[in-house]
């Protein structure tokens, strides 16, 4: 078989980096005038000069966690989803490893969380595919497992084709596969 390839949509795609960029940019000139001018901003919210300090420290630590991930998404070259008869590949999640082998998948659905469509993918050897998981890819993996049961949570508003043609393939390669 032929692999079936789903790429990003560079409109959506650099639409979405835009707004992230927009976000930081923000969130760093912000935090900047918290530390800087501490004492301008001591108000109920913020009662104490600490306070204002350590919410400025926190929006450059988020700052550099979001641009950390930003540069990851730009420099991924492989940012698609790949179906062939090894497996079902993930570039576009933050995961070490991006290839679910066909018969590690137990389940396939989708949900709507915050009106978004995802794919959840279940598998059954979860230790294997988090073994090699550091930082803040650790965190996203412990978390999505905690939450969804599963690593595999996947947002494809990014690609180029739609939703459902997406799902069905994946869905009719797994059955295809599985043995």
């Amino acid at each position: 078989m032929e692999s079936v390839i789903f790429k990003k949509s560079k409109i959506k795609y650099y639409s979405f980096c835009f707004l992230l960029l927009l976000i930081i940019i923000v969130t760093l000139y912000f935090s900047f005038r918290f530390l800087l001018y501490s004492d301008e901003y001591v108000y109920w919210m913020l009662p104490t000069e600490t306070r204002v300090i350590s919410l400025g420290i926190i929006g450059i630590l988020a700052s550099l966690a979001l641009i950390s991930i930003l540069t990851k998404s730009i420099l991924n070259k492989n940012f698609q989803i790949k179906i062939d008869n090894s497996g079902l590949f993930l570039g576009l999640i933050q995961h070490s490893k991006k290839l679910i082998y066909w018969k590690d998948i137990t389940k396939i659905e989708s949900i709507n969380i915050e009106g978004i469509r995802h794919i959840i993918i279940y598998v059954k050897n979860v230790e294997y595919y988090g073994e090699n998981e550091k930082g803040i890819q650790k965190y996203f993996f412990n978390s999505k497992m905690k939450k969804y049961k599963t690593p595999f949570v996947i947002n494809v508003t990014a690609l180029s084709e739609n939703f459902d043609t997406i799902i069905n393939s994946i869905i009719t390669n797994w059955k295809k596969y599985k043995e």
